[in-house]
């Protein structure tokens, strides 16, 4: 059955729209709330500040554990070079201390601890990553809702899922690139759209021109800290020679400021309010996008915020049009190639293939108007004559497992689309998830399904604009084109481009970019039209299998064996982006 996940479902970024404030020109500063809305808009009366640390010295710790690839030595050189190339700045007197070891390996600020004994910690996570597989580095900061004083900073690096090196090797991902770019994080910058700066929020493998500030970085830092105006007479962090962990407890105080000896003191300098992110990295040709970033929050007693924040993408280079899904990724990463595996374009094998609506439906509007969002959300992918491939509603359905069952074969499996109203074993902030199946030797796809993030969301399918909630049609019209093959692209104006607001209705509907893709990979004419692929028409009991059913497609069983469901497409900016979907790959043995 389906619960087995047994599947060829690849994990990409490719099922994932970006939802994102609109960019802003240059850096951009952190703020503690959302003013746009949101899941962290701002609370009645909140006003949004910019986050920094009240003296001009932070201190920052390492943990000496340096992972699978690199010896002790040079991790420590390469976070000690990371942090410098922030202390170089003239005009900001920022001063970035590095205090030593620790044995710390907990993330976040331990409030009975205070300011001055808790751990800044670098960690490198080579045994287990907590987070999404495609997450390349994590920095939580915890700050003063009120104020915005930030009060620790923490930095994860995922060497689980990751090769690194400190050598800019063009295979592996460079620490020092990496790391001055969170560095940037731990000190209350947010993404920069300025190609060449170390906060713009991607990066190919290998790069390292983030190794040295942009003046974009500089006038960032300068503005946050500039010269005479934060006290330096006490270091932030833990004391020099810190190395056992505290154990603290929570102060009951409403703010953790109130724990401190002394109140935080207010900000002392104003921000540029863009609340906007960089641009993000999309995939190239038919490449793979690793985003490096998310920003996760929680609150803590009610007011003191906990933002994890992260770094840029990794990915590569920007492609100038359509994107098509990839079996494995040929650069390396989460889904990369095994060793003499070709990487194949993903399709259906039909220029027919059924779909189901899930019985339940959403929580949130009218289901006669959900549904008929869904309907028009794949009619968009029906209309352009340059390609003769149809999306069929074959009715509801009370299936609502993913993946593919390889007992029953294609015309047994439901393509389904369900919305998830109490329970999401997802990231929090994906708002839709699609999860393909094929067979890697061929890329011909089994079984497409999406989910809907109905927990976490609200979801409306009016047609004015509305602040805090997610169109059904905007978002599954984008999920529709995961589902039959598409990768994100590059073109902005295009229905697959990764990012869009909250309240966007736009991607209804096809741009040019989104025709070109789909009639590249479905021309008229020209593919097989014959049987329709996906469960049949009228389906609506989940199917019952077992092994005396027949054995699983042979394509399928060209799978390698691999661990199962790893989720890469996830937000990236330092305050808040949802992701609006992702692919998630798992690799069925051959049975």
């Amino acid at each position: 059955m389906k619960t087995l996940r047994w599947s060829c479902a690849w994990l990409a970024a490719a099922a994932c729209v970006w939802v994102a404030m609109p960019q802003a020109d240059a850096f951009v500063r952190t703020l503690t709330c959302d003013p746009s809305g949101g899941v962290r808009a701002c609370e009645a009366g909140q006003e949004p500040v910019p986050i920094f640390w009240a003296s001009s010295c932070v201190r920052y710790h390492l943990n000496p554990n340096a992972g699978k690839n690199l010896d002790a030595a040079s991790f420590e050189a390469a976070i000690k070079e990371s942090f410098d190339v922030w202390n170089r700045v003239s005009c900001s007197e920022l001063n970035l201390v590095y205090g030593g070891q620790t044995d710390e390996t907990r993330v976040g600020f331990m409030q009975g601890g205070g300011v001055r004994s808790n751990a800044n910690v670098i960690i490198m996570r080579d045994e287990k990553w907590s987070h999404a597989a495609g997450v390349l580095a994590l920095t939580s900061v915890t700050f003063n809702p009120v104020n915005g004083r930030i009060a620790d900073a923490d930095i994860e690096i995922n060497n689980v899922n990751f090769a690194l090196s400190t050598n800019g090797n063009s295979s592996t991902i460079d620490v020092v690139n990496t790391m001055a770019h969170e560095a940037g994080h731990f000190l209350g910058l947010d993404h920069s759209t300025v190609r060449d700066s170390t906060m713009f929020a991607s990066a190919p493998p290998g790069e390292t021109i983030k190794r040295d500030l942009d003046p974009d970085d500089e006038a960032g830092v300068c503005e946050s800290y500039p010269l005479g105006s934060s006290p330096s007479s006490a270091c932030l962090g833990a004391g020099d020679g810190f190395y056992s962990r505290t154990d603290a407890g929570d102060c009951e105080a409403d703010f953790f400021a109130q724990c401190e000896p002394e109140p935080f003191a207010p900000s002392s300098g104003g921000c540029a309010t863009a609340a906007g992110g960089g641009g993000g990295g999309v995939p190239a040709g038919a490449a793979w996008l690793l985003v490096l970033g998310l920003a996760v929050l929680g609150r803590r007693r009610g007011a003191a915020v906990f933002c994890a924040a992260a770094a840029c993408c990794v990915g590569m280079p920007q492609a100038e049009a359509f994107v098509r899904t990839l079996t494995c990724n040929p650069s390396g990463g989460a889904n990369a190639c095994e060793p003499n595996e070709e990487p194949k374009e993903v399709f259906w094998n039909s220029r027919c293939v059924r779909y189901h609506i899930n019985e339940v439906g959403t929580d949130d509007t009218d289901n006669e108007r959900a549904n008929s969002a869904i309907l028009a959300s794949f009619d968009a992918w029906n209309i352009p004559a340059c390609s003769d491939i149809e999306f069929v509603f074959a009715g509801f359905t009370d299936e609502d497992r993913i993946g593919y069952n390889p007992f029953t074969g294609q015309e047994g499996n439901v393509n389904v689309i369900v919305f998830r109203n109490d329970t999401w074993d997802n990231q929090d902030d994906v708002l839709a998830l699609t999860t393909v199946t094929f067979s890697p030797s061929s890329g011909r796809i089994f079984d497409s399904d999406i989910e809907m993030n109905g927990r976490d969301f609200k979801f409306t399918t009016t047609d004015e604009p509305t602040r805090s909630v997610v169109d059904v049609a905007n978002t599954v019209t984008h999920e529709a084109g995961h589902f039959l093959g598409l990768d994100h692209s590059a073109s902005q104006d295009a229905t697959m481009f990764a990012r869009a607001p909250l309240q966007e209705l736009g991607k209804r509907s096809l741009e040019a970019d989104d025709v070109d893709g789909l009639c590249a990979i479905y021309p008229a004419g020209v593919g097989n039209a014959g049987v329709c692929q996906g469960a049949a028409m009228g389906f609506f009991e989940a199917p019952l299998f077992g092994p005396d059913d027949g054995a699983p497609p042979v394509e399928a069983q060209s799978c390698g064996c691999q661990s199962p469901a790893r989720t890469a497409a996830l937000p990236w900016w330092a305050t808040l982006v949802f992701a609006a979907g992702a692919v998630t790959v798992a690799r069925r043995s051959a049975a």
